[in-house]
């Protein structure tokens, strides 16, 4: 699950009802505030107030995707938030031991639970262990669960006010000021879909020609390089294992194809791959996490060749009622 600003810069459209925000972040009015002033930027925030835009960036750091749906209930960790589906975020969580939390641990389970309360829990990926000298992120996981505090901050203790990623960290104290995210956020970010590459491709229709190829063409919408000689297919028929072509480019910028042999009536499946300059292999499909199952599994595009044998669905509701007048 992502959150809709990441979904709609991936489909790199709105995905919300026109009007809708992508974010909605609240603040006290009441509260002690320290305001930026644009014509004394530097100027210290007095004693006793907090400086509002360090808080509203880290409410929108929220909002851009570092959210959490772990929840502890009774002796039981479990995935509760958003219909029960763990974010992205959360795909690159593990334990201290190196156990990722999706695909190790069952939902709802006592050992969830010791791993949510742990005070050891880390995101780790290429672009974090890059960005932290090797380390994975510590993650805020108290021995007390905090509903609006685990899991979708990075360690306060680890990340003090005052240190350059103390912005996404749990807690503010008066007079701190931090209106940069730091590199491990930006690395987290870029991680769970602010940087990367969308293969934009319309799937293939099911058809009723057996004798000719299905030609799949693609484009790919890149954040940074990547290698064009990778852009592959990945094709099958039925249960049986995927054959893999290179797609070459069209002579369209971007743009590339191959052609899937006509193999007789069968059910197809297909999916396409490309590496980045980072060695980070992008799908589209995309892969599916599923809580406490340790297979990743990507997932196909499907179309059938052959005679449609299959009845149309016919739906029809009955008017209530009929006027005289009509």
């Amino acid at each position: 699950m992502a959150s809709c600003s990441i979904a709609e810069k991936i489909a790199r459209q709105d995905l919300n009802e026109p009007g809708d925000p992508d974010i909605v972040a609240s603040f006290s009015s009441g509260a002690n505030w320290h305001y930026y002033n644009p014509t004394n930027p530097n100027a210290p925030v007095p004693s006793g107030k907090y400086d509002l835009v360090t808080v509203v960036l880290h409410e929108i750091g929220h909002g851009l995707g570092l959210l959490r749906s772990y929840t502890v209930s009774g002796n039981d960790g479990q995935v509760s938030e958003f219909f029960g589906l763990p974010m992205v975020y959360e795909a690159f969580l593990e334990s201290n031991s190196g156990l990722n939390l999706i695909q190790k641990f069952q939902s709802p389970s006592p050992n969830l639970k010791a791993e949510l309360i742990s005070e050891n829990l880390h995101f780790d990926s290429p672009q974090v262990l890059a960005a932290n000298n090797g380390q994975r992120a510590r993650i805020y996981a108290p021995t007390t669960f905090a509903a609006g505090s685990s899991i979708a901050h990075l360690n306060e203790d680890t990340y003090p006010s005052g240190s350059p990623n103390a912005l996404m960290t749990p807690s503010i104290s008066p007079q701190e000021v931090n209106h940069d995210p730091g590199q491990i956020a930006m690395a987290v970010y870029n991680e769970i879909g602010w940087k990367g590459i969308l293969i934009d491709h319309t799937a293939l229709a099911n058809t009723e020609d057996t004798s000719n190829p299905f030609e799949v063409i693609c484009s790919i919408n890149s954040d940074e390089p990547y290698n064009s000689s990778s852009v592959t297919l990945h094709y099958r028929t039925g249960t049986s294992s995927f054959t893999t072509l290179p797609m070459n480019s069209t002579g369209n910028m971007d743009e590339f194809s191959a052609t899937i042999p006509a193999l007789g009536a069968a059910v197809y499946s297909y999916y396409i791959s490309v590496t980045d300059s980072d060695s980070k292999i992008f799908t589209r499909p995309g892969k599916l996490y599923i809580q406490g199952v340790d297979l990743v599994e990507q997932v196909h595009f499907i179309f059938e060749a052959g005679p449609d044998t299959k009845a149309p669905f016919i739906s029809h509701e009955p008017n209530p009622f009929i006027l005289s007048t009509d």
